[in-house]
């Protein structure tokens, strides 16, 4: 698909998608006209670079994230599917918190920080 419906479906303006296109973040083919033809998959690229900036990363992190190699496993593969439903869930109950009453924000921040050690624990020994 041409830059314009790129633009268009994902929310990004032509100028944005050009910007990542010259970073190396997307992959894309010439047409026999020169134009630049993006695989359906770069809608979910741009929704990964997206994700990745909400965790306030830079675009050279992003990309030097997207340029390691993948490692197949299905484990991992798993984990990561699990990280970002994690990730959507804790979006949407910060969402409730900022609309919820103060006594009960404080007792979901205290349950949440009660679980949080065990997996911290965990991501520690798994990354040491």
């Amino acid at each position: 698909m041409r830059i314009g419906t790129v633009a268009k479906r994902s929310g990004l303006s032509t100028r944005t998608i050009d910007y990542y296109t010259q970073m190396g973040l997307l992959s894309f083919e010439r047409s026999a006209s020169n134009y630049r033809l993006y695989p359906e998959s770069v809608l979910e690229t741009l929704k990964e670079i997206q994700l990745l900036k909400d965790r306030r990363m830079t675009l050279d992190e992003i990309k030097v994230l997207m340029d390691m190699k993948p490692v197949s496993s299905p484990a991992l593969q798993e984990v990561k599917e699990e990280i970002a439903h994690l990730q959507e869930k804790i979006l949407s109950l910060k969402e409730e918190l900022s609309e919820a009453a103060p006594e009960e924000r404080h007792m979901i921040k205290e349950e949440i920080q009660l679980k949080m050690i065990p997996l911290l624990q965990l991501m520690t020994t798994l990354l040491s």
